[in-house]
């Protein structure tokens, strides 16, 4: 659902096409901007400054945002080869395919690639620009991982939230394992997290009883499936009096989220759709406040984390 696009730095450089592209630019839009060549950036708010002072200044608070300061990060590092003896548009033409480039925005297009926009010129709305912020899919592991495929490639932070997540049903489990592959070249996660629910009883009540338990189950079919390197944090949440209730589910990291409406886990038929909806930003950032220690919605406690060391 999200697309890999690469602009070409003298675009982001222009106030009137910089402006025009930016809201369009996000996981919450569909759409990550490569940092091609990897100082991508660089270049941009160097040459913006050529052509305008004030302008760039603009510009460069947004793409090289003070610490703590800005919203959420709209482009995404790369380590493609660039052959500096070429043009831009002739080293971004390299990598249109749909492991690469969705689509790539320039001044020009001599070869009349219908990959090739030219700035200010294309339609919006049509491919390969066009992005859906939700999409009804397959309830199958690698559908729903590979709609993430981009964005967690591209991060350091896996944050799920499943609140009936149950390690020992298979079809949690593969769900978790595809996600979790989904980072190049096995580098480990900076952050691995899955936030689920409380135990309870069959009345809905507070169960503290059933948590060695659940925990064990954690560690027992989890462990296996996590890559050496690696160690998921779980995390078990009661509901706090006036918090909302925990239901929804995500898939998030440091770049955005998505959520899959049926949950993470896959479907009990062949035919089984889920429907998975980008996060607006807005909201990426309320859910991720909510499962954190200063959660003003959940209550937490350090006994009720359970650390899983990767085994695979």
């Amino acid at each position: 659902m999200i697309k890999e696009v690469a602009i070409e730095p003298e675009v982001m450089a222009t106030w009137n096409h910089f402006w025009a592209l930016w809201d369009n630019l996000g996981a919450s839009r569909g759409r990550l901007v490569a940092e091609f060549p990897s100082n991508w950036r660089e270049l941009v708010c160097k040459r913006a400054y050529e052509i305008s002072s004030v302008k760039a200044l603009k510009i460069t608070l947004r793409l090289k945002p003070s610490p703590g300061q800005g919203g959420v990060k709209r482009w995404i590092s790369t380590n493609r080869n660039y052959d500096k003896g070429k043009d831009w548009l002739n080293n971004a033409e390299k990598f249109i395919n749909p492991d690469n480039f969705a689509a790539v925005v320039a001044l020009k297009n001599p070869s009349a690639n219908d990959r090739v926009l030219i700035a200010g010129e294309f339609d919006k709305e049509a491919e390969p620009w066009v992005a859906p912020t939700q999409n009804e899919v397959s309830r199958t592991a690698a559908i729903i991982a590979g709609c993430a495929d981009v964005l967690l490639r591209a991060s350091n932070e896996l944050v799920l939230v499943e609140p009936n997540f149950d390690a020992s049903e298979k079809r949690f489990q593969d769900s978790l394992e595809a996600l979790i592959q989904c980072r190049n070249h096995g580098r480990p996660w900076n952050r691995l997290e899955l936030h689920v629910k409380f135990p309870t009883d069959r009345d809905g009540r507070d169960f503290p009883d059933a948590l060695p338990n659940r925990i064990h189950s954690m560690v027992r079919h989890l462990a296996p499936l996590i890559p050496s390197g690696n160690c998921l944090n779980v995390f078990f949440w009661q509901r706090k009096p006036n918090g909302k209730k925990m239901h929804p589910r995500f898939i998030m990291t440091e770049l955005g989220g998505l959520q899959p409406d049926y949950g993470l886990d896959e479907g009990d038929a062949v035919r089984d759709t889920t429907i998975v909806a980008l996060m607006d930003e807005s909201v990426w950032g309320t859910v991720r406040g909510d499962f954190c220690a200063a959660s003003q919605t959940f209550k937490g406690d350090p006994t009720w984390r359970v650390d899983i060391p990767g085994q695979k």
